[in-house]
């Protein structure tokens, strides 16, 4: 009697871990699915994601301190390039109250990385947007060169730019600022 008790407990403990493990894994799938198709969906179209001449313009003109404040410390702080999120920076060794006071810059302007594009010209990339990857993509951005004279195209807009050939495109927002879009094979 004993061995039918445990072995029909045994058998009812067995068909319940089963129906757990397959909700589980359902559930696993379910989520996994899900996620593939976010992932997917943010990914297809790129263009969406570019922010417009128009919103890096008057992100500018409200913020134009901060973006020369930006460029003084970067220049001060003597780094070529900083990237950084809350939680890594690189370069890695930026002290933690001055990786904070860059972020909560960067933040406020909404732009991901920085840097010295001509050492001696101190002229600095305030990048926004970027896609791609190391050997090619596009960024779009602002640019300080203290000069009158640029290297570049300049274009009446940089919105709804289609790559076709590496390029390097301006637009001229005031004095020495430019918005740039970058596209590199």
């Amino acid at each position: 009697m004993k061995n039918k008790l445990l072995k029909a407990y045994i058998s009812e403990e067995v068909k319940s871990l089963n129906k757990s493990w397959i909700c589980n894994c359902y559930e696993i799938c379910i989520r996994g699915l899900l996620a593939l198709i976010i992932i997917t969906a943010s990914g297809c179209n790129k263009k969406s994601s570019v922010p417009t001449d128009e919103e890096l313009i008057k992100t500018f003109n409200e913020n134009k301190k901060i973006f020369i404040q930006l460029q003084d410390n970067l220049k001060e702080d003597g780094y070529r390039l900083v990237s950084m999120n809350p939680e890594w920076s690189d370069p890695p060794n930026i002290k933690p109250n001055v990786r904070k006071e860059y972020y909560n810059l960067f933040r406020q302007v909404g732009i991901k990385q920085i840097g010295r594009t001509d050492i001696q010209s101190d002229s600095v990339d305030f990048i926004v947007w970027r896609t791609g990857n190391v050997s090619g993509g596009d960024i779009k951005g602002y640019n300080y060169t203290p000069c009158s004279y640029w290297l570049h195209k300049e274009k009446e807009t940089l919105n709804n730019i289609s790559p076709v050939e590496e390029f390097f495109y301006i637009r001229k927002i005031c004095d020495d600022w430019c918005l740039y879009y970058s596209h590199s094979l």
